[in-house]
Order: structure tokens, then C-alpha cells, then sequence
């Protein structure tokens, strides 16, 4: 028996807006297999690419696999982010962010080299080999120019000439798309010649121009259960629903009085041979805010204040809680499934104990199933007349 969990987001990765970005309003997806959000994870790619790096973020499932004949999984809980109305938020961030450094050449050697460079900053990986030699500004400049292919930041280089070295400023502006945008960090390794030891410098960042970002949008989620082709939830005229809202089933959860308002109750039962999949509704239309604040931003009259959709911060999220019993608790979960009686970690344990206590005894006849039956109905009215004590009927 294993308790999983299983998280998805979605938020705006990539430089700059882009629609496709984004799932269209009134239309479910899978946060297992769709292309938003953590469900499409692309490989990333050279030092500023914006995708995701980590070993989990690479992997994607392209079907949703069937319970194997030795599973059973029961669902007992999720929740996804709640907010009904879009409730866009004008927030003022950097929008140009400098780097800045100085590497020294001696005057009497034809080249130095860059050993070495470290880059935090949105993901990616290096796609220059080192050492990389340099002997003028323009050597430099390329070198950091190659560096950042997908974001193309202006890099800038001056030299200034003394008795026994080069010195060489290098800034490099970087362009921001959002408040919450992680600022890029920079560590170059140089040796003014191959006679000198290794030498750290560590860019000085400051930003140097701002923007107002439109971040903090809500989606207005809905999440539904499904099983093969069948959706779990409905509305009470029994016709096709989109699932629990994000403001009724929040996720995050918060302490307090009468929170959560509602629960997965009673839990949901994935049996052998089926697939089952969490599809995600959004119903505010983001991409037509986005074109809606472009429109400002370029209509002649009235003039608006600049502003540009942010990124880099998250937009939806879901959250998914179950249960997996495996070979022998499986099949006790089908025998309880026969008896009635809810299946969850405390009744396969009880179950298995009171198998384990009858021994001699047919456990197949029908007597020993509705006496095991009888005692568990018993015990849950032992246990809520002991929680209800004292509580107003």
C-alpha cells in the first residue's frame, strides 16, 4: 500500500506572451498528458532557456496507462486554484536587468581565456566548450553573445589600456517579462595569461529600466474525474458537468472554521483494466486579455500606460491525492468492495488483521464475510458517536 500525490501547474514559462501558452476557455485537458502546463515537459535547452531542467520535469506520459490486474487505486482527495473572476493585477517590475563585470589581459601576452562560467538563472546548459580564448573586445563580445542565443541580451564591451594589463567591462542587459522573473546570476573564471592562475569575478546585476506587468490572473477551474470515457461528476439534472470548482475544492488548502467547504466523499475506486485521468477546465479567456491590454498598448487615442502580460508566475494549479494497494491488499479491496464496506488504509489493515485472527475457519463462507461485515458497522458507530459527543443533533 502506497499514498501518492501527484501536482500540476501551469504558468507562463516562456519569454514574452505567447498564446499557445495557454488552454482555450470551456474546454477540458488532462494534466497527465496535455501540452500545458507540468504535463508537457520539453528538454531544455543552451544557458537561457526558459524550460524546465530538472530530471523529473523531462519526463511526459503521451497515453494514460490502465490499472494493472494486481492494483487498486482509490482516489481521496483534490483540490485545484480557486477565483472566479480573472481579477488581473497591475504590478511594477524590472524590465531590463544589467550584468556587469570587468576580465584583465597582460599587455605583453597575444591572448588570455575564459576557463570557466557559471550561469543561474531560468535553466539550461552551456553550449560553448572551455577554455575560450580571447585577445580584443570583440573576442568577447562574442563569446557571451554565443552564450545566450534564445534570449539575445546586448552585451556591451570596453577596454581600457594600462602598463601591464587590459582591463575589459563587459555588461550584458537582459530583458525581464514578469515581477517574479528570477534575477540571472553570473560567475566567470579567466586567466589574464596561461602563466597566471585561475581567476573569479562575480557580475554585479542592477536594473536599469522598469514596466508594469498584468500578473496575478485566475483561472475560474473546474476539475473532473474520469474513468475510461465516463466523468464521475454531474450536474443534479444529470447532464454533463465540467466537475468541482477550484473555489469550492481550494487548493491550496487553508486551516480554518469550515475549511475544506467540500471533500471527496465517498472515495473514488480505479479497478483493474480501467484508465483514469483528472481533466482541467479554465473558463476565463486569458489569451483574450492578452490581445485586449496589447489593443491599449497600441491604440493612438486615448494613450494607455504601457504594460505587457507578465510571466513567470503561477497561473493554475492542481492537486491529486490516492492510495495504490498492490497483490494482496488488492484483492482485499475487491472483497470489501463486495461487503459495502469503504475502502481506505484503516479497513484493508482491519480486514487483513481479522483474516489473520481466524485461522482454522473457512474464510470464503458467507458467515464469516457478513460477521466481518457486522463488526466493521459496528466499529464506525463506536467511532462517530465518539467524535460526535458533546455536538448539538
Amino acid at each position: 500500500m502506497r499514498q501518492l500525490a501527484y501536482y500540476w501547474r501551469l504558468r507562463p514559462e516562456t519569454f514574452g506572451y505567447d498564446n499557445q501558452d495557454w488552454p482555450l476557455p470551456n474546454e477540458p485537458f488532462s494534466i497527465f498528458t496535455s501540452q500545458y502546463g507540468s504535463a508537457g515537459k520539453p528538454q531544455a535547452q543552451n544557458y537561457d532557456s526558459a524550460q524546465p531542467i530538472s530530471l523529473w520535469d523531462q519526463k511526459q506520459i503521451s497515453f494514460l496507462p490502465p490499472v494493472k490486474a494486481n492494483q487498486f487505486i482509490v482516489i481521496n482527495n483534490f483540490g485545484s486554484t480557486p477565483g472566479v473572476l480573472p481579477n488581473p493585477q497591475r504590478v511594477t517590475g524590472c524590465r531590463t536587468y544589467r550584468l556587469s563585470f570587468s576580465v584583465t589581459q597582460r599587455t605583453i601576452v597575444t591572448s588570455s581565456q575564459i576557463t570557466g562560467i557559471s550561469f543561474v538563472g531560468v535553466g539550461g546548459s552551456a553550449n560553448l566548450t572551455f577554455p575560450q580564448s580571447y585577445s580584443s573586445s570583440s573576442d568577447l563580445k562574442t563569446i557571451f553573445e554565443s552564450l545566450f542565443p534564445v534570449q539575445n541580451p546586448i552585451v556591451a564591451v570596453t577596454a581600457v589600456t594600462g602598463l601591464d594589463f587590459i582591463t575589459y567591462t563587459i555588461t550584458l542587459d537582459f530583458t525581464l517579462y514578469g515581477s517574479n522573473q528570477p534575477r540571472p546570476t553570473l560567475t566567470v573564471n579567466w586567466q589574464p595569461s596561461l602563466l597566471d592562475r585561475i581567476r573569479t569575478v562575480e557580475a554585479v546585476g542592477t536594473c536599469q529600466a522598469t514596466i508594469d506587468f498584468i500578473e496575478g490572473v485566475k483561472p475560474n477551474g473546474f476539475v473532473q474525474l474520469v474513468v475510461n470515457d465516463t466523468r464521475y461528476f454531474k450536474e443534479p439534472i444529470h447532464t454533463q458537468a465540467l466537475g468541482i470548482s477550484g473555489d469550492a475544492a481550494p487548493f491550496p488548502q487553508e486551516v480554518g472554521f469550515m475549511v475544506p467547504q467540500w471533500s471527496l466523499k465517498p472515495n473514488f475506486y480505479v479497478l483493474p483494466g480501467q484508465v483514469w485521468d483528472l481533466q482541467y477546465t479554465v473558463m476565463n479567456n486569458i489569451p483574450a486579455l492578452n490581445d485586449y491590454i496589447n489593443y491599449l498598448n497600441t491604440a493612438p487615442s486615448p494613450p494607455e500606460d504601457p504594460a505587457e502580460f507578465g510571466t513567470f508566475w503561477t497561473f493554475a494549479e492542481v492537486f491529486c491525492s490516492y492510495y495504490l494497494f498492490e497483490d494482496a491488499e488488492a484483492l482485499i479491496c475487491h472483497q470489501l468492495m463486495k461487503l459495502g464496506i469503504t475502502i481506505n488504509p484503516d479497513s484493508v489493515i482491519w480486514y487483513k488483521k481479522q483474516i489473520l485472527e481466524s485461522e482454522g475457519l473457512d474464510t470464503d463462507t458467507f458467515e464469516v464475510y457478513l460477521d466481518l461485515q457486522k463488526k466493521w458497522a459496528e466499529k464506525q458507530k463506536r467511532l462517530e458517536k465518539h467524535y460526535h459527543r458533546g455536538r448539538p443533533k
